[in-house]
């Protein structure tokens, strides 16, 4: 039976997909693969659908819904099935006096979405702490370790990303430290907020009540203003165009990625081309945020496409960038 799907993203926007199944252990997965194949589906894993938009039509899906729960502490190796929340993992491993999380701390969705994205907020990276991950490689049809470094990490972006519909992301192992105190995060809104509490050293629960204070600011409840968060990724160009950009636009914000390439604000960007609090029809912009396209009520993908083009194509004639989507577009 086709199932709405936009009740399974946070968007709320989407069409039908033709089938969903919940995979609640890692053993469920071979058999939806083969029932997706049978069926002439194609076989689709969602999370918490916070980072995902559908568009309005039938898809020939069928849609695991990940729901695979494990939380497991060995020696500070932390192991989480994929169908965890990710926020209530880094609660608990601040709780327990872990730190590694803290940074990442108020990022929707679930712990197996983690590694395909790369997720990172305010200085971090998920990479930097992640050992190995378990995963279904749905090409050999079996079930494999996968470590760091042959996930091939980059901004926003892994091998998982680079090899879309292979792997079925089962559990991550995130290596953290017993640290109370690992320093604030070198991120100007963060060292704002703990010079004006006159903190010079706060724990890793203060600097995760820190994020989470921040990002209250910048990122609607998707609850009550459906949203995917950040909709683009901040540009990385060549170090030349940045500074090029930062001699024409004094304040535009830019970070250094390596010695050949730079990360500039797609907020600023969207700011500066006067897309804060815009509005189109059932769609728009947060009023706080630029980055963040909201669903106003009963919005359909037209709407939101039109928005994120309209953006796309006013940003690159401003400023010279081609802006891409963080969200995945299915």
């Amino acid at each position: 039976m086709a199932v709405d799907i936009k009740q399974f993203t946070t968007m709320k926007i989407g069409g039908l997909v033709a089938r969903l199944s919940k995979i609640t252990k890692s053993e469920d997965i071979p058999a939806l693969v083969e029932k997706a194949k049978e069926s002439g589906l194609k076989f689709f894993v969602l999370g918490e659908g916070s980072n995902t938009v559908f568009r309005d039509k039938e898809h020939q899906l069928l849609v695991g819904k990940m729901e695979i729960k494990d939380l497991k502490n060995r020696s500070n190796l932390l192991l989480a099935g994929a169908g965890e929340n990710w926020d209530k993992l880094v609660s608990w491993s601040v709780v327990h006096g872990l730190s590694g999380l803290e940074s990442l701390s108020g990022i929707p969705g679930t712990v197996g979405a983690a590694p395909i994205q790369n997720i990172g907020a305010y200085g971090s990276e998920i990479f930097r702490v992640l050992k190995y991950v378990e995963a279904y490689d749905i090409y050999k049809k079996e079930f494999v370790l996968l470590q760091n470094k042959e996930l091939k990490f980059k901004y926003r972006d892994s091998f998982f990303k680079q090899n879309p519909g292979r792997f079925v992301v089962l559990k991550v192992a995130l290596q953290l430290n017993k640290n109370q105190f690992p320093g604030i995060p070198n991120y100007k809104e963060v060292l704002t907020y703990f010079e004006s509490r006159n903190l010079k050293s706060p724990n890793i629960q203060e600097i995760r009540d820190a994020i989470l204070e921040i990002r209250k600011t910048k990122l609607p409840d998707p609850s009550i203003i459906p949203n995917c968060g950040s909709f683009f990724k901040n540009p990385v160009v060549h170090s030349s165009i940045a500074l090029k950009l930062k001699s024409k636009y004094e304040n535009l914000p830019i970070f250094p990625v390596d010695t050949k390439q730079s990360k500039i604000s797609a907020g600023w960007l969207l700011e500066q081309a006067e897309f804060k609090g815009y509005n189109l029809g059932h769609v728009g912009t947060y009023k706080n945020n630029a980055l963040v396209l909201i669903n106003k009520g009963d919005a359909t993908f037209a709407e939101l496409d039109k928005l994120r083009n309209l953006i796309k194509q006013k940003i690159l004639y401003i400023f010279g960038i081609q802006l891409e989507e963080e969200v995945n577009i299915i």
